[in-house]
């Protein structure tokens, strides 16, 4: 309904108001940048020449993240939305965004885009898989393939709440690779709603290093900041 509308009256899908895109630029300028300064990797506040404490201690397997802002305000109350209210038509614009981060970001191409995968009974309760449909997404606007990597073969209590090494324990031996194609040597831009404490992607980039790929990056929408 939302896409819909927009297609019809070519209004803002947040605030309705005449726009040529579906989130006008109005409505994205509210979202708050990660304030300088910040870690050159995982993008926390709480930092240490150049790096934050997290990733001094345990360095990121990962080589760099891209986000759209911090997962509050504005931002935070649309990935509700998407993501618990099954609004899926805010894929598309918030894809749009990302696409233009990234391609801002990075002067080379992926070789993969893929994303993090949720268990097969999330997926049944939720009907969709936010991450895929955004990778998806994001892909078509960069005109990369899509590829389906990774498979969660294990139920995890929620991650929200958790502290960072509990959060790495929960999600252990959780994951695994399923993909046939050879992703050996091979660049891989992974996507997912929100960046937390990161033990999540860490876990996949593992598994992806473990199979011989060069580099694994990010792209999140929002960055959650403590």
């Amino acid at each position: 309904m939302f896409l819909r509308n927009f297609l019809l009256k070519s209004k803002c899908l947040v605030c309705n108001r005449s726009s040529s895109i579906c989130i006008c630029k109005g409505c994205s300028n509210q979202f708050q940048s990660i304030p300088e300064p910040h870690c050159q990797i995982c993008k926390s506040i709480e930092i240490v020449d150049n790096n934050c404490q997290e990733c001094l201690r345990r360095p990121p397997l990962f080589s760099d993240l891209i986000v759209l802002g911090i997962y509050s305000g504005l931002l935070k109350s649309l990935i509700y939305n998407y993501k618990y209210e099954g609004i899926k038509e805010y894929s598309k614009p918030f894809a749009d965004l990302l696409a233009k981060k990234i391609s801002y970001s990075f002067t080379f191409k992926f070789d993969y885009i893929t994303s993090v995968p949720i268990h097969h009974e999330k997926l049944k309760s939720r009907g969709f898989n936010q991450a895929d449909l955004l990778a998806r997404d994001v892909a078509k606007n960069l005109r990369i393939n899509y590829l389906e990597i990774f498979d969660r073969s294990k139920e995890t209590k929620a991650q929200f709440g958790l502290s960072g090494i509990e959060r790495e324990k929960n999600i252990k031996d959780a994951f695994g690779i399923i993909t046939n194609k050879n992703i050996k040597d091979k660049n891989i831009l992974i996507v997912d709603d929100i960046f937390t404490t990161g033990s999540t992607l860490q876990e996949l980039s593992k598994l992806a290093l473990d199979k011989g790929v060069n580099k694994l990056y990010l792209a999140t929408i929002a960055r959650s900041i403590k």
